[in-house]
């Protein structure tokens, strides 16, 4: 059956779904089709014989709640309305034609729904008195708003009422608007009738869906419309939430009103166009989305009352942390889609202010709390081409949500407050190890806890509150005592001493190694801290160890240790940030809080006292000093040979004192070379007296590969001759007699053994008291029972 859009208008609303697309016959590039399909009509309303009528074919959709709603023909409706609603105007019908041309309505967006309610409220005699362009006239009114210059759908609908100013090829401008083809036509009256009437000479079918039977999926609209484009992700997410009801029995109670959806399309888009724009991008859907998806997950973990791994197990936590961002559906959402968590995002995003989210000790390392397009290079014409929008590490969603705590908690933004709370921010999340999922989470739910302190946070951790969270509970207690200082009868001096210490970036606010002397407990001693303070800034720059003290921290740490296990550890001799701050300044490990109070509060390192490794029980405690005292006193960290394939003591070094085989090795790791030292013990069961014994006059030992001091051979096996014979002691304590091409003799059936060794070898572990005499003898021996 025909149909006219006054008459499908004066009985119900035809309502341009959200899974249409925008408005595209309006679109800049679309000037010929539009100068085709406007001509057309206006044409057919010219000819008053009646002949030259215009079908605009078949508008298939569906009739639901009292109103058409349009599959496929949106475009054509909408220039068909815009005609409709510009010939009001000229005619000074608006008034009385308000009532049904407001019944055609837009919900791809609530910026097109108001603009179209707008226009059929225009003050028409106005416009026709002004003498001004229609467009014009219409970008001056109070109610157009500049986030309508954002929307796709309402610049194509001024491009349709007032065309644009692209010539043809002749240079001749190309009539593309209405106003452009009836500005001059003193017939608009006629026109109107013509629409009005009975037998309207532009037309179409309307296909209702359900009544055809045809099949509603969700590809039908790109099968039907071939110029279409597939909605994005966040289209369709966007769609779902504004659509949502929480209870299924009531599809009817949406979760986001008239005035919450609005903001999703104005206002808070408005907070994305903004960043975007900024970088001459132009579009906001992949950094909104992003941005969502990110607050639900934070929403999700500080909310549920979940236990950390069964969190982890949640279909909506793996989807948002995990999973690929391709939006298939609400499901599983209703867990954080309720009216608290909208409310929390309408108080955030109409507070939020921009602030600069960066850590106090490193400005320039801002994080992009509004997700960023991240720009890689350009294209045509220097246009940005978009590669990706800003990750997020598991730091950065902690402090995410901490900032989103303030924003939602805090009606009035106070600059000091704020700092003051991202200050422990900041220091929790960089000396918290957040480096997994668990401390994530962890993070996000000691900061929804602190909600309620972000504006007065110094004051709460000077208190004695209790905290339930047990996140972070080392620095934790370290803000707390730093507070207490901040809040006491010495605050300005302790303020201004504590701010300099933390914004070190060696320390990046864990300053606890100034705070203690040589027990766990925190003290409040400024002449001590002050003292610390000077000779951290003295030894320590941004990333390492200061190259000038480098040897002398190593060796005076060393010096003074008093555990073994102090020196096996290979981060004693790495000078990085990473080793000294968290392996020695600030170890929860107690052993090392000694050492670190003495190193940081003596005038010379160099004249610390050796302080002996005591333990009774262990009976290679003197080897242990002695090497202790090797490292501490002697060149051998310091200078060739000792050095020759790479510093030992050096940023990022890997070398390590070991036990391996039985025997006592400096090694660098994964290396194929090492020092072995000797036990000087020689009344142990453990003693390993390879260097003594081949100490002797008459061994010769091959000085290419090795080399011998203060009880050291260089590399895990020695090599020597003896007597015109040639051996190799190796790391395993077993001394071999080697061939010709220095290798393993080994035994045939003449030559068996006892023991069955396949090799001409001495146990050097079975013979603990064997003299260098001995040994010679031993070698003479084994030489000559080979040669039988």
């Amino acid at each position: 059956m025909f149909q006219t859009l006054y008459n499908i208008l004066r009985q119900q609303r035809i309502e341009i779904p959200i899974i249409q697309r925008d408005y595209a016959q309006g679109r800049e590039n679309k000037v010929y089709l539009r100068e085709r399909l406007l001509g057309k009509m206006i044409k057919a309303l010219q000819d008053k014989s009646g002949k030259d009528t215009l079908s605009l074919d078949f508008v298939y959709g569906t009739n639901e709640h009292g109103a058409m709603w349009p599959l496929d023909g949106q475009q054509r409706l909408t220039t068909l309305w815009l005609l409709h609603w510009y010939l009001a105007v000229r005619t000074n019908n608006l008034a009385s034609a308000e009532g049904w041309l407001s019944q055609f309505t837009y919900e791809t967006r609530t910026t097109s729904r108001d603009f179209c309610k707008s226009l059929c409220n225009m003050d028409t005699e106005a416009f026709n008195q002004s003498g001004m362009k229609l467009v014009d006239f219409i970008k001056d009114q109070t109610w157009f708003y500049s986030k309508y210059k954002q929307d796709p759908t309402i610049q194509g609908m001024l491009r349709t009422l007032g065309g644009t100013n692209i010539t043809n090829s002749e240079n001749v401008d190309i009539q593309d608007g209405i106003e452009e083809f009836l500005a001059d036509d003193n017939n608009c009256s006629e026109y109107w009738e013509r629409l009005l009437a009975d037998d309207c000479p532009i037309y179409f079918l309307f296909k209702d869906m359900k009544d055809e039977n045809l099949p509603l999926s969700d590809d039908l609209y790109i099968k039907m419309n071939a110029r279409g484009k597939q909605l994005t992700d966040f289209e369709n997410f966007k769609a779902d939430l504004i659509g949502y009801a929480p209870n299924e029995d009531k599809p009817n109670e949406k979760l986001f009103n008239h005035k919450t959806a609005s903001l999703i399309d104005n206002e808070w888009t408005d907070v994305f166009w903004k960043e975007a724009s900024s970088k001459g991008i132009f579009k906001v859907d992949d950094i909104y989305y992003k941005f969502l998806r990110r607050y639900f997950l934070d929403r999700l973990i500080a909310t549920t009352s979940r236990n950390v791994q069964e969190t982890q197990q949640i279909n909506l936590y793996q989807d948002l942390y995990k999973g690929k961002e391709n939006y298939d559906g609400l499901k599983g959402y209703g867990e954080v889609l309720t009216s608290e968590t909208i409310n929390s995002l309408e108080k955030l995003f109409a507070r939020w202010n921009g602030a600069k989210i960066a850590p106090y000790w490193e400005e320039t390392d801002v994080f992009a709390f509004i997700p960023e397009y991240v720009v890689k290079e350009t294209g045509k014409d220097d246009e940005p081409t978009v590669v990706e929008v800003s990750s997020i590490s598991q730091k950065q969603r902690a402090v995410f949500h901490a900032v989103c705590c303030y924003f939602e908690y805090n009606e009035i933004f106070n600059k000091e407050q704020f700092e003051q709370w991202m200050r422990f921010v900041w220091n929790v999340v960089e000396n918290s190890s957040l480096n997994n999922e668990e401390a994530m989470i962890g993070a996000i739910r000691l900061f929804e806890e602190l909600r309620p302190q972000s504006d007065n946070i110094l004051q709460f951790l000077a208190s004695d509150e209790k905290i339930r969270s047990s996140f972070a509970a080392k620095q934790v207690e370290e803000e707390r005592f730093k507070a207490k200082l901040l809040c006491g009868k010495n605050r300005e001096e302790w303020l201004k001493l504590i701010r300099e210490a933390e914004e070190m970036q060696f320390f990046k606010g864990n300053i606890a190694c100034l705070l203690r002397y040589d027990s766990k407990e925190f003290v409040e001693d400024i002449e001590c801290f002050k003292v610390k303070l000077l000779h951290a800034s003295t030894y320590f720059d941004d990333k390492e160890v200061r190259k000038e003290y480098a040897l002398s921290l190593t060796k005076a740490l060393i010096r003074i240790a008093h555990h073994w296990e102090q020196l096996v550890e290979q981060y004693i001799y790495d000078t990085s940030a990473d080793a000294w701050k968290e392996k020695i300044l600030h170890s929860t490990n107690p052993n090392y809080y000694k050492e670190v109070h003495t190193l940081l509060t003596a005038d010379n390192l160099d004249e610390l006292d050796f302080i002996s490794i005591e333990d009774r029980e262990r009976d290679w405690v003197k080897s242990a000093n002695h090497i202790k005292m090797l490292f501490a006193e002697s060149k051998f960290l310091e200078e060739e040979p000792y050095y020759r394939y790479g510093k030992i003591v050096s940023n990022g070094s890997e070398w390590r004192l070991h036990w391996t085989a039985g025997v006592l090795t400096f090694f660098p790791y994964r290396r194929n070379y090492a020092y072995c030292f000797d036990w000087i013990d020689t009344d142990s069961n453990y003693s390993f007296r390879r260097n003594i014994m081949l100490s002797h006059p008459n061994i010769e030992v091959d000085s290419d590969v090795n080399s011998c001091n203060q009880g050291i051979f260089w590399n895990w096996r020695v090599y020597f001759n003896y007597n015109g014979n040639s051996f190799m002691w190796g790391y395993d304590n077993i001394i071999y007699l080697l061939n010709r091409i220095n290798e393993p003799k080994k035994r045939d059936s003449n030559h068996k053994n006892e023991r069955d060794d396949k090799y001409f070898c001495i146990h050097m572990n079975e013979l603990p008291d064997i003299s260098q005499q001995g040994l010679l003898i031993r070698l003479t021996h084994l030489a000559e029972e080979a040669s039988m």
